[in-house]
């Protein structure tokens, strides 16, 4: 093997026969094309190794062994090379559904999807739809802090978020309608 020291530290790095490269306590940075930014970064901490990616110099995601990892850096795609959203999930095997699941830890909570606004908070508006575990239940809700707040159904609309075609609307104030906007009846 061949392994590396500095003085009064002793090894600081190894390179074994079988060509597995370990490196004491330091960090491996690899630069740009023209030796200008950093652009992969592997580091650690006392408990856990993590690994930064670059662009222009900025750091735009972080992979981490026991913290947040995170994406800033453009779409992510699961099972599609050139994501067309923030998220674009494609079943790869064309016999199966695609199915995204969210599963809780532990059978006391509930696998729950939100939807915030900007500051990521439900203060004051919002929208979940979670699964009750205790007894089998669906629900849909709408947080917003107003009785204007109402959840609508529609069926096939010629484009996309198009408010046309607005088939069933559960209004905040409990009023149900079908075939209406604005239903007058409980």
């Amino acid at each position: 093997s061949l392994q590396f020291h500095v003085a009064n530290v002793g090894e600081k790095m190894r390179l074994d026969s079988v060509g597995d490269l370990t490196i004491k306590g330091g960090r491996v940075y690899v630069r740009e094309s023209d030796d200008g930014n950093v652009a992969v970064a592997i580091t650690r901490d006392a408990d856990e190794g993590y690994l930064q990616l670059f662009s222009s110099g900025t750091q735009t995601v972080e992979f981490r062994g026991n913290g947040n990892s995170y994406f800033n850096g453009g779409n992510v795609g699961i099972g599609i090379a050139s994501p067309a959203a923030t998220l674009h999930v494609k079943e790869i095997d064309t016999d199966e559904d695609a199915i995204i699941k969210i599963s809780p830890n532990n059978g006391s909570y509930d696998p729950v999807l939100q939807f915030t606004p900007q500051d990521g908070t439900l203060d004051n508006e919002g929208f979940e739809i979670w699964y009750d575990n205790n007894v089998g239940d669906a629900h849909i809700h709408t947080i917003y802090n107003n009785d204007a707040a109402a959840i609508r159904f529609h069926t096939r609309t010629g484009a996309s978020k198009s408010t046309s075609n607005e088939r069933l609307t559960i209004a905040g104030d409990g009023n149900v309608g079908i075939g209406t906007t604005s239903p007058s009846e409980k």
